[in-house]
């Protein structure tokens, strides 16, 4: 009788005894998270993150002597950084880019694309993994989405903001406002003379051209086909 009830004990506590413990091992590593984690959202006044200013390496402008290379901010806590230092792809720029500085072939600054730094959210340069010789001579201009004023009030120019489209030379020279209105999408047409622009008008898309050297836009059409 004794040892059937020892028996039982025994196969009792096998059981609840790693029941228990991996019962506390849980406890214990889900407030071990969470103490790691509220760092985000529980931030004391002496313990706001830092914003740090950065700058990539040089990126080879195609079809220029130029290159250029992305101004833009880090949120530094605790020595963790965010985004974290990478090398970008060719022609990329980081998130919070705000100015791009252009450079010479000895790497010597010729100007900054923006007087003053906003929020550049997209660059596009054409053919830039092209291998056809005669399309990259006839690249003459880059493209760009800038956010330039803070529209939404949240005391920062972000991504957030309303964004437009631009375009400049290859050096940064002469950048110019292609259109009041949100573009969603452009295009270089008619040997890169011209963009095809789509943009947003009344809750719609429509499209139009943009004479590169005349600086002169035409609205073509409505994309609203449903009627």
């Amino acid at each position: 009788m004794n040892s059937k009830l020892i028996r039982t004990l025994i196969i009792i506590n096998g059981i609840l005894i790693p029941v228990v413990v991996l019962t506390f091992f849980g406890i214990f590593l889900i407030e071990y998270i969470n103490s790691k984690s509220t760092w985000h959202t529980e931030l004391t006044s002496d313990e706001k993150p830092r914003w740090e200013t950065k700058f990539t390496s040089p990126q080879k402008i195609l079809n220029s002597e130029n290159y250029f290379i992305a101004k833009y901010q880090v949120i530094n806590y605790d020595d963790l950084v965010f985004p974290s230092d990478v090398e970008y792809l060719y022609g990329d720029i980081p998130e919070n880019t705000l100015n791009i500085v252009f450079l010479d072939k000895d790497f010597k600054k010729v100007r900054n694309l923006l007087q003053q730094d906003a929020a550049i959210l997209q660059i596009n340069i054409p053919n830039l993994l092209s291998k056809d010789e005669e399309k990259i001579k006839k690249t003459n201009h880059i493209t760009y989405f800038i956010a330039t004023e803070d529209t939404n009030n949240d005391e920062s120019i972000n991504q957030y903001d309303d964004q437009y489209f631009y375009i400049s030379y290859l050096d940064g020279q002469n950048l110019t406002q292609v259109l009041d209105k949100k573009v969603t999408k452009a295009q270089f047409i008619n040997d890169y003379s011209e963009l095809l622009i789509t943009f947003e008008e009344n809750d719609n898309l429509a499209v139009g051209i943009y004479n590169i050297k005349d600086k002169a836009f035409t609205r073509k059409n409505s994309l609203n086909f449903e009627d």
